[in-house]
């Protein structure tokens, strides 16, 4: 069975387990297959839920593979980008709005509640999102295999809820990483933080870079 059967066949599940989901599920995962499963690293991003207050129904994913806009999806594409061509510059979307967008679609994202919500999340209801949601989550990260987990939920309690047996390592930048199972995992910022492209570029190619995560 392919992914995206396989992942459908998740999300079902998971919409009849989780009643209030129901009418109200957005879907998430690999953006672009082709381009994912052609990346080197692939990469997922852990977020806690979709910006959008509407509700309802939709699909995160198709919305990156159509789109590059708003803060959250070019910050992603930069660090993207940067990972993918070995940090040799810091490409703006300015620049080349086209290359970004591809290193956006090459790549698959989480959001740890499915349910819509606003521009700053409930840290309670994330966390009650997150325990209902810790199996399914396995699940779902396992299918998509990626190789390193990027992680804006700014919270090590959020991560151990479903990733078991983790030995975190705080860097010298202060952010942790780890790995869980085969995965390589980096506790990040927030991809709409207040730092500047270049700071953030900066930060994660240090982390990426050093002895401790190429050592993971």
């Amino acid at each position: 069975m392919k992914y995206r059967n396989k992942q459908e066949c998740l999300f079902t599940a998971w919409q009849k387990e989780i009643p209030e989901y129901k009418d109200n599920f957005i879907k998430d995962g690999i953006v672009n297959e082709e381009l994912y499963f052609q990346s080197n690293p692939k990469i997922l991003f852990l977020m806690k839920e979709a910006n959008d207050s509407d509700g309802g129904e939709g699909s995160i994913v198709e919305f990156m593979d159509s789109h590059l806009k708003y803060t959250f999806f070019i910050r992603i594409a930069e660090w993207v980008y940067a990972i993918q061509n070995n940090f040799s510059r810091l490409l703006k979307v300015e620049e080349n709005r086209k290359e970004l967008h591809q290193a956006l679609r090459s790549i698959a994202l989480i959001d740890v509640k499915k349910s819509c919500g606003g521009s700053k999340s409930d840290s309670g209801i994330i966390r009650d999102h997150v325990q209902k949601n810790k199996h399914f989550l396995q699940k779902q990260i396992e299918l998509i295999n990626p190789d390193l987990i990027i992680s804006g939920l700014g919270d090590l309690n959020l991560l151990n809820t479903f990733m078991n047996d983790v030995s975190w390592i705080r860097t010298q930048y202060g952010k942790c990483i780890g790995r869980w199972d085969k995965f390589k995992v980096i506790d990040f910022s927030h991809p709409s933080n207040r730092f500047g492209s270049a700071m953030n570029y900066c930060l994660l190619k240090a982390i990426m870079e050093s002895n401790e995560f190429k050592n993971l």
